[in-house]
């Protein structure tokens, strides 16, 4: 069995989009961007066994995090450290969000504007269409990988640059509470230090405090 020349151009076509990304390639860097990416590279192999376990690898790492590929995507996209998301995050909150890309860079935003065309293209990318793809390359058919809460809906730049503007980038973006961890280096017997999110800070209130009055 093999795909038709149609669904053979489609991958490729995905393919490529990803590898021309300017600014946001970063969210293909985790275990499920990495693991679509390599799978939608065995799809064009047309080897049944290997696009079945490619396929596998992907739904166990979407399984793992509880996301739907449009999820993960999304949150990857609001979380990303590049030019864009950091002049977004430094621009004054008096500019109304109307008028805030007006702010950034034109090259910059024209990159952003760039890359967000190839990740829509991507967020529409069902997993059921995945699951075809494979059901037309293996004799056996894939359940297609799906999560419980429905997909979000697509972002703007300018949602996005609010975004950024409001919550932060990086682990600022990502998490509202820290740790500071020493990490010893045993190649160097070197102390190393890095800032920890903790994705469940305890809600303790300030009011629940025993003898801190002073503090």
């Amino acid at each position: 069995m093999s795909l038709n020349r149609d669904g053979i151009e489609i991958i490729q076509n995905y393919r490529q989009r990803a590898a021309s990304l300017l600014l946001y390639q970063s969210v293909f860097t985790s275990d499920i961007g990495r693991s679509l990416l390599a799978l939608l590279e065995t799809f064009t192999t047309e080897d049944p066994i290997s696009c079945s376990q490619a396929y596998g690898h992907w739904f166990s790492a979407l399984a793992t995090h509880q996301q739907s590929w449009q999820q993960h995507l999304t949150a990857q996209i609001l979380v990303t450290d590049n030019a864009f998301s950091q002049q977004a995050q430094h621009l004054p909150h008096s500019i109304t969000a109307d008028t805030l890309t007006e702010r950034i860079s034109p090259s910059i935003l024209a990159a952003a504007e760039h890359d967000f065309a190839i990740l829509h293209d991507f967020h529409q990318l069902s997993a059921e269409q995945i699951s075809q793809w494979l059901g037309e390359l293996s004799s056996s058919s894939a359940p297609p990988s799906t999560a419980k809460t429905p997909n979000p809906r697509w972002l703007s730049v300018a949602e996005a640059a609010t975004h950024y503007r409001t919550h932060g980038v990086g682990i600022f973006g990502q998490f509202i509470a820290f740790r500071w961890q020493n990490n010893p280096d045993r190649s160097s017997n070197q102390i190393g230090a890095q800032l920890i999110g903790i994705p469940t800070p305890d809600p303790i209130q300030l009011s629940q405090l025993v003898a801190y009055d002073h503090p």
